[in-house]
């Protein structure tokens, strides 16, 4: 998606490894990047972020063409 389309606080499909898409919350918007966070595919609650280097950590910094379009679910 482009910069101007994508909304703090809005729920998103990213592009994962192999073509799974992940439902993410954009907490931030910087100049190349979205500051976002995993959520729970029914709940909405927040998730650790998948990748065990960055053990533990809630957000993460992606570049805005992995966020592919708004997150449709419920």
């Amino acid at each position: 998606m482009r910069k101007q389309e994508i909304k703090v606080g809005g729920i998103y499909n990213l592009k994962s490894f192999k073509s799974y898409t992940v439902p993410v919350r954009v907490v931030s918007i910087g100049t190349y990047k979205a500051i976002i966070e995993y959520v729970d595919k029914e709940t909405f609650e927040v998730k650790p972020v998948p990748n065990p280097a960055v053990f533990g950590a809630v957000t993460e910094a992606v570049p805005f063409s992995k966020i592919l379009t708004e997150y449709g679910g419920k």
